[in-house]
């Protein structure tokens, strides 16, 4: 009867989160989302060159000059939601199977279902996340409550949900992937995984976790579907996209992204830089969302210390000896969702849902677990004031990154390095 009435509470909970959201954001036309469709468009008309070109002018420019108006956003901070248009920054592969939909559906309509599908895949999240965590943790009603509230006051599922971002669908994948993992399906695992760094890059970090475990057979399955999947790209795009597409992603390799929601480290580098005269120095007045040229040092840097990171997870005995083996999985994920984050070119908010989701779990993760879980809570939250409080012209509003990245630097460590609090899972 207990069990039926938490069923209860956590259905209603999650009807009110998805009533609410779709109400707020149903109807909004989204930068990225008109990015991927307008890209899907220009190759449905055989606008190739179109693709991985600027967007229209006065909204986001190339590295070179980023700049994004100070009204649409302050007007999406406020409620009255104008979305810039975005540049296209995925593999060409999604502009050539998407290409048939432009055909059928305009780009709000692709935005509206975009929504519910992403909405529907953000309540599986949670669901899964609630599995995949060890024994000792809140009910599920519970643990829907404190995700939710704490997605409301932080930035990566405010910024997630607002941008309707496909970050939420890579997500939910590498969710899916590891759940599938955890119940002893390796090859469908990688399969699923590859799908989601088809999308984005970043779920190729997530391999690590295969090769710490010697799953060979998911690291097999996630090579024949990523390169399957690349083999489909060239053979339905050709050549010259793909070489557009790495154009645009050695373009933002050699930029810094000064913004108070890129929490790559990347910015607190070249602002301590600039400070101590090693880069040119910041401007008191920005012009919004700001790129700047990268130091030499800085292009060797930040490769450097991502592989160490890399390398500390594979070998940190912490991570490795005595840890549970549910436990050991979720660390992993969570650590390697804070480490490739901090290295992504756009390390922006919503990459770093997997630590919200999994929160609840904390404190039977590692020792002192429950200031892990409140930190995730009051150290996002304060991003998202500041954004509030700071016009985006202003030097501060880049600064409030410092606090948030600062803190998940923190938090990685915490997780790879802290002990566990108690077993609760057979170890390996």
């Amino acid at each position: 009867m207990q069990n039926r009435i938490h069923v209860l509470i956590s259905v209603i909970f999650l009807l009110i989160f998805f009533t609410f959201t779709l109400n707020m954001l149903y109807g909004i036309r989204h930068g990225d989302l008109s990015a991927i469709y307008q890209a899907a468009d220009h190759f449905s008309k055989g606008n190739y060159t179109l693709i991985f070109g600027p967007p229209a002018a006065g909204d986001i420019s190339h590295p070179s000059g980023i700049l994004i108006s100070s009204l649409d956003f302050q007007d999406s901070v406020f409620g009255k939601y104008r979305s810039p248009e975005l540049p296209y920054v995925y593999p060409p592969l999604w502009a050539a199977l998407l290409a048939p939909v432009t055909r059928i559906m305009d780009v709000q309509s692709f935005s509206n279902i975009t929504l519910i599908i992403q909405l529907s895949l953000l309540t599986l999240s949670l669901y899964l996340c609630f599995q995949l965590s060890p024994a000792r943790k809140p009910r599920f009603p519970i643990w829907i409550l404190l995700v939710l509230l704490a997605g409301v006051f932080t930035l990566p599922l405010f910024l997630a949900l607002l941008h309707n971002q496909p970050q939420i669908t890579i997500f939910a994948l590498t969710i899916l992937a590891f759940w599938q993992y955890s119940e002893g399906r390796a090859v469908l695992a990688g399969t699923v995984l590859g799908i989601a760094a088809a999308i984005k890059l970043l779920p190729l970090f997530f391999i690590v976790i295969f090769i710490a475990d010697r799953k060979w057979r998911a690291l097999m399955a996630f090579l024949i579907c990523s390169g399957s999947l690349a083999v489909l790209s060239f053979v339905l795009t050709g050549v010259q996209l793909h070489l557009d597409f790495l154009h645009e992603l050695s373009n933002l390799k050699n930029t810094v992204v000064l913004s108070s929601l890129n929490f790559n480290l990347e910015v607190p580098l070249y602002i301590g830089a600039s400070v101590l005269d090693l880069a040119p120095p910041l401007p008191d007045h920005l012009p919004g969302l700001f790129t700047v040229a990268k130091p030499d040092w800085m292009k060797f840097a930040p490769p450097l210390l991502m592989v160490s990171g890399l390398v500390l997870i594979l070998r940190a005995p912490t991570l490795h000896r005595g840890v549970g083996r549910q436990e050991r999985l979720l660390r992993m994920m969570i650590a390697i969702t804070l480490w490739s984050g901090f290295f992504a070119p756009f390390s922006w908010a919503h990459y770093y849902l997997m630590p919200l989701f999994l929160s609840p779990a904390f404190p039977a993760l590692i020792r002192h677990g429950v200031w892990a879980s409140v930190g995730c809570l009051v150290f996002p939250a304060f991003s998202l004031l500041n954004l509030t409080i700071h016009p985006i012209e202003s030097l501060h509003w880049v600064h409030g990154t410092l606090v948030s990245t600062t803190y998940y630097l923190i938090l990685f460590f915490w997780v790879v390095l802290m002990p566990q609090n108690g077993r609760t899972t057979a170890p390996e």
